[in-house]
């Protein structure tokens, strides 16, 4: 009969539980990292959800690449605003 196409968010959720056995292999502070990988991810739930990919690891990789990349953006203007204040 009918057939249910999960939306984005479960197919993420479902890929984030295979990731589960190396996240508990890893260190405290390194899970809490790797945790904060993960939630980067749901960050781009709606854009991801446009790409139709066989693949939920790219979007995944492509919403993690996305955050790490903004919070390099805004490290370097602190950067050179810290370097203007003291005269770099």
């Amino acid at each position: 009969m009918g057939r249910t196409v999960p939306t984005f968010r479960e197919i993420l959720n479902r890929e984030k539980e295979k990731w589960l056995e190396f996240k508990n292999s890893l260190k405290e502070n390194e899970r809490k990292t790797f945790e904060k990988l993960l939630e980067d991810c749901e960050l781009h739930v709606s854009a991801s959800s446009q790409v139709k990919s066989p693949n939920p690891f790219r979007e995944m990789t492509m919403s993690i690449l996305l955050e790490q990349q903004k919070e390099i953006d805004s490290l370097r203007k602190e950067l050179d605003r810290l370097k203007k204040l003291v005269g770099g």
